[in-house]
C-alpha cells in the first residue's frame, strides 16, 4: 500500500505535465483513478503492519538517546526546504535529491505573510501549498518538521510577518499594536490565531494520525522573555499536544528554566517525559568553549543536566546566506563533515542542513539586504544541482552513519571522552584529540584549529594520522577505518574551488538573446498618487507590491541636499527638475536606521545658475526589502529613537530632506506609485503590447539611461523543450547572467525572478564572518565580482517558443553596461 501511495502523489502532484497525447493523457487519468481508491490518509509513513507501529505506541516519543517514531528509535538526519522558495514542479525533485543523500528528514518553516497576506484572506495555492509539499515529502518516506513560528526570520521579508500586522488594533478601545513578539495582548491574540489555523490546516498530516510531521516548533530564536516564552509554549500545547513542540534559540538555558528542568507535571508521551517542549540549538561550532549557544560539549551538558529524558537536536546547522555588497562566504566540505561527526559522537541524534537547499527569494521576498539566491553553497545549491563534491561527500557519511545506526543508538549517553596520546607531531605534550566509544564504533576527533595540532595518534596499539579538525570513525573491532573527515580528496577540491574564479563562463552553455527593445519611464510618475503628507511611510502606501515609490516637493533654497530615511535597508535616487543628482543615497548594506545620507551640490547648483527660482525635487525610493531581525522594540523604544527591526515601527521610506545651510527640514511630500511598466505588467505577454517599445540602436547602455525597460527575446534549446512548463531536469538549471548590468528587477515571461544587483563584493579579513578561535568557519570567495550575477530561471514558466525576458534598469550608471554580456546559460553543476 505504501508504494501505490507514493506512485499516486508523485504521479498526481508533479508528472501530470508530461501526459501531453490523448493517449498517454487517459492512461494517466486510469491510473489515478485507481490510485484514488486505494490512496491512504494524509502522508503516511510506516504501514499499520509494521512490527515498529504498535497502536499502543505514542507516534513520537522520545528519551536522552533519541526520538522514537512509531515506537523505533531514530536517528534524524534532515535537511531545510522552504517552499516558498523553489518551485512547486521542482519539489520533488529535491526531495528525491534528499534521500538519494541518505536523508530520513525535511524541516520547512510556515511563512505567515505568504499564507495571509491581508487580514482573513488566505492563500493555500501555488507556492503556498503546504499541504501539497508535505504530503510529497511523505510520498518519499521523509519525516516533517514544520516551524510554525509565527516568527521565523529565515532572511526572509519582515521575518515572515504580515505587514497588515503593524497596524492591528482592538475592536473596542482602538488602541494599536504595541509591539511583536511580546506579551501583548493584540500580539498574543492574534497569534495564538495563526498557530491555531496552521495546525489545523495540518492536523491530518501529524504523525499522530498516520501523517509525517512529527514535531513542530513555537517562535524561534527568542531573546529572554520569561513571561511571554511560558505564554507561547502553553498556548501552543493548548492548541494540540498529539506530537513533542519544540523551541530553538541561542541559550538553553532559557529552554531549561520553561521546562522547570523536567519538574514540570505534564507529560507529553507514554515515555513519562515531563518537559512541555524540546529544547534545540542553532549554531555553528561543535567545540568546547563556544558556550550554550552552539552544538558543544557545554550545550549537552546544559541540555543534560536540566532535561535529562531530551534527545540533542541541532536544527539549524549552518550554511550561509550571501549579502548584496560583500563577497560570497562559503564552507569547507570538510568542515560540514566535522561538525556533523563531531555532534554524533557528543551524542547527538537530530542533524538538520540549515538550508539543504535555500533555492531563490523570488519576487520580493528577501529580507533586507539577502540577494535573490538564498544559501547557494549548500548541498544542493540555489540552482537545485548538487554540489559536488559535497553532495557526494556527505552521501558517503551518511552511508556509514546508517550502516552504524543501531550500533549507535543502543549506547547510553553521554559517552565520556578519553584523551589520545600523541605519537608523532610537534606537540606531542599537548594533545587535541580524543575518542568516543559507542559498543565497536569509535570517533577518533582532533578538535585542534591549527595545523600544528595535527599529528599521529595512538588508539588500542595503533596510530592513526589526523589533521587538526578532524574526525576518523573506526570500526574498532577490524580497526578499519570508516570515513574520515579531512580525506584528502575532499579537502583538495575544497582549496582548489576556492582559487577558481568565474569558471562558469566557459562551462555554460549558451542561449542568445536577441530582439532588444527599451521603454522609458517618466521621473515622478505613478499610477496612484496621493497629495502632500508629513513623512508618509512606504509600505503603508505599496503594501510591498512595488520597491518603488517617487516622493515630491519644491524648494526655492540651493546648496547641498541631505535625505534622511525611514528603516534600514533602503536605496534613493534624487532627481532635480527632472535629472539625476550625481550621487546617489544609500541607507542600505552600510549603514543604520536614522544616518543621513549626502549628495552632490553640484546638480542644484547648475540648475540654481540657471535661473530657475523654484525647483521640483523627486525622491525615487527603492525599499529593498525589510528587515527580517528578530529584535523586539516596543513604542517605548521607538519613542527612544531606538532600531526598531521587526516591529509594528518598522517601516521605510524618507522622513526629512534638507537643502542647504540653515534651512528648516522638508518633511511634507507628494507621492506616487505603481510605475507604468508596473501598472500595464509589460513583462507579461499581454502587457507587453500596451506601450511603445523602441528597437535598441546599440547594445551599449549610455550612463545616462535609467529608469528604463529592456526586453529581449530567446528560445529554448531542442533538448530541454520537452521539461517546458514543468519541473527541472536532473542536473540541469537555466540562469540569466546579468554582469552587463547594474541594478533593478528581472523577470521571465511575467514571473519576476527577483531583485538583481551587480554591486561588486567586498571581502574583509582572511576568514568571512563569523569568526572563533583560529579556525576559519566560512570563507570569502567571488572578492571584487558582483555578489550575485547568475539569477535562476525556473523550467515551470519557460514556453515552448518566444520566451522573453524583461529587466527594469532603476538607475543611470557610470559603469559600462553592455546587453551583449546578458545572456542565458544551461548549467550541469554546481557553480562555485
Amino acid at each position: 500500500m505504501m508504494a501505490l501511495t507514493k506512485l499516486f502523489t508523485i504521479l498526481t502532484f508533479t508528472n501530470m505535465h508530461l501526459c501531453h497525447s490523448i493517449n498517454v493523457w487517459f492512461g494517466c487519468l486510469w491510473i489515478v483513478a485507481i490510485l484514488l481508491g486505494l490512496s491512504e490518509s494524509h502522508g503516511r509513513i510506516l504501514d499499520t503492519d509494521d512490527a515498529s507501529n504498535d497502536s499502543g505506541t505514542t507516534p513520537v516519543a522520545y528519551n536522552r538517546r533519541s526520538f522514537i517514531i512509531h515506537g523505533k528509535p531514530t536517528l534524524l538526519l534532515s535537511g531545510s526546504i522552504h517552499y516558498t522558495r523553489i518551485p512547486p514542479s521542482d519539489w520533488n525533485n529535491v526531495f528525491q535529491m534528499a534521500k538519494e543523500l541518505g536523508l530520513n528528514c525535511i524541516q520547512t518553516l510556515v511563512i505567515w505573510s505568504e499564507h495571509e497576506p491581508e487580514p482573513n484572506k488566505f492563500n493555500w495555492e501555488g507556492y503556498g501549498d503546504l499541504v501539497k509539499f508535505i504530503d510529497l515529502a511523505a510520498a518519499h518516506d521523509l519525516y516533517v518538521v514544520v516551524r510554525i513560528g509565527p516568527y521565523i526570520c529565515g532572511e526572509y521579508y519582515f521575518g515572515g510577518i504580515p505587514l497588515w500586522m503593524r497596524h492591528v488594533t482592538d475592536d473596542e478601545d482602538g488602541r494599536e499594536i504595541g509591539c511583536f513578539r511580546c506579551s501583548d495582548a493584540l500580539w498574543e491574540r492574534e497569534m495564538k490565531r495563526w498557530v491555531s489555523i496552521v495546525v489545523n490546516k495540518l492536523r491530518p498530516q501529524l504523525a499522530s494520525n498516520g501523517g509525517p510531521i512529527i514535531w513542530m516548533q513555537v517562535e524561534n530564536e527568542y531573546d529572554p522573555d520569561d513571561a511571554y516564552l511560558e505564554w507561547a509554549v502553553d498556548m501552543a500545547r493548548n492548541v494540540t499536544t498529539e506530537i513533542p513542540w519544540s523551541l530553538c534559540g541561542h541559550n538553553i538555558n532559557e529552554c531549561n528554566k520553561l521546562n522547570g528542568h523536567g519538574k514540570d507535571s505534564t507529560t507529553i508521551n507514554n515515555n513519562g517525559q515531563t518537559n512541555k517542549v524540546v529544547c534545540t540549538v542553532n549554531g555553528f561550532w561543535s567545540e568546547a568553549g563556544v558556550g550554550v549557544s552552539q552544538p558543544g560539549p557545554v550545550f549537552f551538558d546544559k541540555l543534560w543536566s536540566g532535561n535529562p529524558t531530551q534527545p540533542a537536536a541541532w536544527t539549524e546547522d549552518q550554511g550561509w546566506f550571501d549579502i548584496w555588497g560583500y563577497g560570497r562566504r562559503v564552507r569547507w566540505t570538510s568542515d560540514v563533515l566535522y561538525g556533523i561527526a563531531r555532534f554524533l559522537a557528543y551524542g547527538g541524534s537530530y542533524h538538520n542542513f540549515y538550508m539543504l537547499s535555500g533555492g531563490n527569494n523570488y519576487g520580493l521576498r528577501a529580507g533586507r539586504d539577502a540577494t535573490t539566491a538564498y544559501a547557494a553553497d549548500t548541498a544542493i545549491d540555489n540552482l537545485l544541482l548538487r554540489h559536488e563534491p559535497r553532495f557526494s561527500s556527505l552521501q558517503a557519511l551518511f552511508a556509514v552513519i546508517r550502516s552504524i545506526e543501531k550500533e549507535l543508538l543502543q549506547q547510553s549517553v553521554p559517552v565520556k571522552p578519553v584523551p589520545l596520546k600523541r605519537t608523532h607531531g610537534s606537540r606531542n605534550n599537548n594533545s587535541t584529540a580524543e575518542t568516543h566509544e559507542y559498543g565497536k564504533i569509535a570517533f577518533l576527533s582532533n578538535y585542534g584549529e591549527t595545523a600544528l595540532e595535527s599529528g599521529t595518534f595512538d588508539y588500542k596499539g595503533h596510530s592513526y594520522s589526523i589533521p587538526n579538525h578532524t574526525v576518523v570513525l573506526l570500526d574498532t573491532s577490524s580497526h578499519k577505518v570508516l570515513f574520515n573527515t579531512s580525506a584528502s580528496s575532499v579537502v583538495d577540491k575544497d582549496q582548489n574551488l576556492l582559487r577558481q574564479e568565474g569558471p562558469e563562463e566557459t562551462a555554460l552553455e549558451p542561449i542568445p538573446l536577441t530582439n532588444w527593445v527599451s521603454f522609458q519611464e517618466q521621473v515622478a510618475y505613478g499610477a496612484i498618487r496621493r497629495s502632500q503628507e508629513e513623512s508618509p511611510e512606504q509600505l503603508n502606501i505599496t503594501k510591498n507590491k512595488s520597491d518603488y515609490l517617487w516622493y515630491s516637493f519644491q524648494t526655492e533654497h540651493a546648496g547641498k541636499i541631505s535625505v534622511e530615511a525611514i528603516g534600514y535597508g533602503g536605496y534613493q535616487y534624487v532627481y532635480v527638475n527632472g535629472r539625476l543628482s550625481d550621487t546617489v543615497t544609500t541607507a542600505g548594506v552600510v549603514g543604520a536606521e536614522g544616518n543621513t545620507s549626502s549628495l552632490s551640490e553640484r546638480q542644484l547648483l547648475r540648475v540654481h545658475k540657471n535661473g530657475h527660482k523654484k525647483r521640483k525635487v523627486d525622491i525615487f525610493s527603492v525599499a529593498m526589502g525589510l528587515a527580517n531581525q528578530k529584535k523586539r522594540v516596543d513604542i517605548l523604544s521607538v519613542a527612544m529613537g531606538m532600531s526598531t527591526s521587526v516591529s509594528p515601527q518598522t517601516g521605510k521610506g524618507i522622513k526629512s530632506v534638507s537643502v542647504g545651510k540653515g534651512n528648516p527640514p522638508y518633511t511634507t511630500f507628494a507621492t506616487a506609485w505603481k510605475l507604468k511598466g508596473e501598472e500595464l505588467e509589460i513583462y507579461t505577454e499581454k502587457g507587453a503590447s500596451r506601450v511603445p517599445w523602441e528597437p535598441m540602436s546599440s547594445s551599449i547602455l549610455k550612463p545616462t539611461d535609467g529608469l528604463m525597460w529592456l526586453k529581449g527575446s530567446f528560445e529554448v534549446p531542442k533538448s530541454l523543450l520537452p521539461f517546458v512548463g514543468g519541473a527541472q531536469p536532473n542536473q540541469t538549471a537555466l540562469v540569466v547572467n546579468l554582469q552587463g548590468l547594474n541594478k533593478g528587477m528581472a523577470y521571465v515571461n511575467g514571473f519576476h525572478l527577483g531583485r538583481y544587483w551587480l554591486v561588486k563584493g567586498e571581502c574583509d579579513g582572511g576568514c568571512a564572518p563569523p569568526k572563533h578561535g583560529h579556525h576559519c568557519f566560512l570563507h570569502w570567495a567571488g572578492c571584487g565580482r558582483p555578489t550575485q550575477h547568475l539569477y535562476h530561471i525556473p523550467f515551470e514558466v519557460l514556453k515552448a517558443s518566444g520566451n522573453t525576458l524583461t529587466l527594469f534598469e532603476e538607475t543611470e550608471s557610470q559603469k559600462k553596461r553592455n546587453l551583449d554580456q546578458v545572456h542565458i546559460k544551461v548549467a550541469h553543476n554546481h557553480i562555485p
